[in-house]
């Protein structure tokens, strides 16, 4: 049985991710990953989902992501971190866990871990701040301006950039 990572090692993975992209990536990319750094490092190991492993036709174990209701949907931005452990292997350790299939979607379970406080407007589910939270959570939104950038991938390289 595979253990999924914790909160804290798959946020440090990924904060590893981006920092490499950051310091070997295509120059023309440091923008964007320096935005998905602030974004990560904003978030903590608390705005990180958590998994639960399956396997799946008893051939391949996959890890059903627990949802956060709270949070924005940011699936895209961290599918586009994980995804370059496995496009630029000889850039990190053959050591560890295999990078795994992951699985969203509204059937997984929902976390019962609280709401991160203090962040900015653009990190929580709308209409979960607007209809579902506490107003101690409501309090505690961050005036702090967080520009949301709208990521698309290019044709070419697969590589994101950002689309006002």
């Amino acid at each position: 049985m595979v253990t999924p990572l914790t909160v804290l090692q798959k946020f440090n993975r990924r904060v590893k991710i981006v920092e490499h992209r950051i310091r070997n990536g295509p120059r023309s990319q440091v923008v964007v990953w320096t935005w998905l750094r602030k974004m990560l490092q904003m978030l903590g190991q608390n705005g990180m989902s958590s998994e639960e492993s399956e396997i799946e036709e008893e051939t391949e174990t996959l890890l059903r992501v627990k949802r956060l209701p709270w949070r924005r949907n940011i699936s895209r931005e961290l599918d586009y971190v994980d995804t370059h452990r496995v496009r630029d292997p000889n850039s990190f350790g053959k050591q560890g866990s295999k990078p795994l299939r992951r699985r969203r979607g509204d059937e997984n379970l929902i976390s019962t871990r609280a709401p991160v406080r203090g962040l900015p407007a653009a990190f929580y589910n709308r209409q979960w701040l607007e209809q579902e939270c506490s107003i101690e959570v409501q309090r505690s939104v961050s005036d702090v301006p967080f520009k949301w950038m709208n990521l698309v991938f290019e044709e070419d390289g697969g590589e994101m950039a950002d689309r006002e």
